[in-house]
């Protein structure tokens, strides 16, 4: 485009002529013939302004960005549910063990908690790092974005995998930061007479072990001593909760074998494992998630579990969702995923107070 005088406006383009043309398109100036279209002046302003309305139209019916506005504030157009930080909840051997914390933008302090421990066959997975993972398998866990809406801080915690950190180091890094919570309760605003936990899978069998054994020597390791790892209540979502004689298929076999070195059933290492060889009265409430169709972790294994509780006078809930697998994220169970989040939320809520 060039300025064209007293004529108006001069759009220039390269016409390309001859029997070269294919050739001639890979070049930065095609040869041929030099067009200039005239426009005048307030034909030119005027599809400026044409294009700048529909540039501001496009830009009206696109959806909000996720952002947050300035001073730390959430933006009216994405209200995001918690401000989150990574803490360092203990020094194990000279790992530096972190918890992602979400703590709720609205509500009281102190507040009531929750201890969110991921699955993953206690091989892998991680800490959910932002609430888009709340609900991704081998991280989040049912229940976890519903729970910061409603005023709950989370904090989920990344602890070290077999088979490079042998059992018990999951246990111990778990126990660890119920007892860190609890010792930095006032640096967090959380209080420290309300703390649950709530694990998936490999996570449940850890969360609970930690309401059913909570300050067992083997894991009572590391700072914090003094300060109790009981929780006030426990969420299981499908956890492996009696490794003995747990009807596992060849899968899960495998995964004790390389985890906890042994699937014998005289293996003391497996039944300190098994919170359902150390349920006792006085466990905190219970509530049980298990899928009636899941492949890795018996159904029988929860039903099991409930009844110990029950016998132990210990208040317990049990769901078992009707053609879930492992994960409670099969298509066509009942009660579907959103239900059973709402179940989790609605259990914490009236257990945290």
């Amino acid at each position: 485009m060039r300025d064209a005088g007293g004529d108006g406006i001069c759009l220039q383009r390269w016409r390309a002529s001859g029997p070269d043309f294919s050739a001639a398109r890979r070049l930065r100036r095609p040869p041929g013939a030099l067009q200039c279209l005239r426009l005048s002046r307030a034909t030119f302003r005027r599809l400026g302004v044409l294009a700048f309305s529909l540039v501001l139209a496009v830009s009206a019916l696109a959806p909000p960005a996720f952002a947050t506005g300035g001073g730390g504030r959430p933006s009216a157009r994405t209200a995001p549910l918690a401000r989150v930080r990574t803490f360092t909840y203990c020094v194990l051997g000279g790992v530096r063990l972190q918890m992602t914390i979400f703590e709720p933008l609205d509500g009281t302090r102190p507040a009531p908690a929750v201890l969110q421990v991921h699955g993953g066959a206690w091989e892998r997975g991680h800490r959910v790092r932002s609430l888009r993972q709340a609900d991704g398998v081998d991280v989040g866990s049912l229940g976890t974005r519903d729970l910061v809406a409603q005023g709950v801080v989370v904090a989920s915690v990344a602890y070290e995998l077999a088979p490079a950190s042998p059992w018990p180091s999951q246990m111990q890094d778990v126990a660890c930061a119920m007892r860190s919570l609890r010792a930095h309760a006032a640096q967090l605003g959380i209080d420290p007479s309300r703390i649950a936990v709530l694990g998936s899978s490999a996570g449940g069998q850890l969360a609970s072990l930690l309401a059913t054994d909570p300050n067992a020597p083997a894991w009572s390791v590391g700072p914090y001593a003094q300060v109790s790892a009981q929780p006030t209540a426990l969420v299981d979502e499908f956890g492996p909760v009696e490794l003995i004689s747990g009807g596992f298929g060849r899968f899960m076999r495998h995964v004790l074998a390389r985890v906890f070195g042994s699937v014998s059933p005289s293996s003391a290492t497996l039944r300190a494992a098994s919170p359902l060889q150390l349920v006792r009265p006085g466990d905190p409430p219970t509530l049980i998630l298990q899928g009636s169709a899941d492949p890795v972790v018996p159904a029988s294994q929860s039903l099991a579990f409930a009844a110990a509780l029950r016998r132990a006078g210990v208040p317990v809930q049990l769901v078992v969702v009707r053609g879930g697998g492992h994960g409670l994220r099969t298509p066509g169970e009942s009660p579907p995923p959103p239900v059973l989040a709402a179940m989790v939320t609605r259990f914490l809520l009236s257990k945290l107070g």
